[in-house]
């Protein structure tokens, strides 16, 4: 292996560790200084951070995940909800990655119009695993806690995440990495 590709990849390597840290650490901190991330409805404002799996990929991915399970040691439920809140933000933020890869080329209304039913999967599916487990955390019917999740995280992700994309995307940081 010559020396500048042995660069380049220590470069990428310490991009993407960098970029994991930086997700995981924003994840925490907005889930722990933002108490209706415990509430039902479920704002969880951090869950804004799934979009950034559109432009860093699996690092994005990583670090929501990461995040998670951290927001959750400090303040969540319990092992449970560590594994399983978590392991729904992997699968949401590896799908999510995924489908925008398809649809990354599009453009105008069209491109938005995909860019929000990813976000909505991402959102059904955090909204499927954590209502399954939370109504035997919680000790609530399961209507309860589906509709909870699911209008907290169309705030959170659908709202606020897709803000985010518009912002981030006209910071040209598509471009950057």
């Amino acid at each position: 292996m010559n020396e500048k590709k042995l660069s380049k990849n220590n470069k990428n390597t310490s991009i993407y560790i960098s970029l994991i840290a930086i997700i995981s650490a924003l994840y925490v901190v907005l889930v722990i200084l933002i108490p209706i991330a415990w509430d039902i409805p479920q704002v969880r404002v951090a869950d804004a951070l799934f979009t950034t799996v559109f432009f860093f990929g699996y690092p994005g991915t990583i670090g929501i995940t990461i995040g998670c399970i951290l927001a959750n040691i400090i303040g969540g439920l319990g092992l449970i909800d560590i594994i399983f809140g978590s392991l729904a933000n992997l699968l949401a933020g590896s799908l999510g990655y995924y489908l925008f890869n398809k649809i990354k080329n599009l453009t105008g209304k069209k491109r938005h119009i995909y860019i929000q039913l990813i976000i909505l999967l991402m959102n059904l599916i955090n909204t499927f695993i954590v209502g399954t487990y939370l109504p035997f955390l919680l000790n609530m019917p399961f209507w309860l806690t589906y509709l909870g999740i699911f209008t907290g995280s169309l705030i959170s992700m659908n709202l606020l995440g897709y803000l985010l994309f518009i912002g981030l995307e006209r910071a040209g940081i598509h471009k950057i990495i």
